[in-house]
């Protein structure tokens, strides 16, 4: 069983593009993905997403705000 992971993460404007090792491409949402990031920890966020992604600070801001936290 081959194992598949993430190769490369990538914030293009409110999304984050997600390339894997079989050659899928993922195309998420930074701002929900980001207030996951900060409201659970880091193990959580790997056990669902099944990559480690640290916001930028623009897309952290953003939801923050959301969030109540600025």
């Amino acid at each position: 069983m081959e194992i598949i992971f993430a190769e490369s993460i990538e914030e293009i404007g409110d999304k984050l593009i997600v390339k894997y090792s079989d050659g899928t491409i993922e195309k998420l949402n930074a701002t929900r993905l980001a207030i996951s990031f900060l409201t659970m920890s880091n193990d959580l966020f790997y056990e669902i997403y099944g990559f480690n992604y640290v916001p930028s600070q623009r897309i952290r801001n953003i939801a923050m705000a959301q969030i109540g936290r600025n």
